[in-house]
């Protein structure tokens, strides 16, 4: 749970003002199909967390983290844009 509030607070704080500076210049439509991405990580976390594979679980974990970031900047964005 802390390792997604602090993904979510980073692609704020960092990602978020470099995206408005590049969405100036071009435009993009957010498509609804990735938001199924990270609860479709976390499944396979939990599946690999039961099944012991220590080094994917790693690797999961770090691709949750990044998707965490890159949607939530994305997803204000795309919001903001609608207003």
């Amino acid at each position: 749970m802390a390792g997604t509030i602090i993904s979510i607070m980073l692609g704020t704080v960092y990602l978020l003002p470099m995206l408005l500076i590049f969405c100036r210049r071009y435009s993009f439509k957010l498509d609804r199909k990735i938001l199924y991405l990270p609860p479709i990580i976390l499944i396979l976390c939990i599946f690999t967390q039961i099944l012991g594979l220590a080094l994917l679980l790693t690797m999961l974990t770090s691709i949750y983290v990044l998707t965490m970031i890159i949607l939530t900047s994305i997803t204000i964005l795309s919001t903001k844009n609608k207003i």
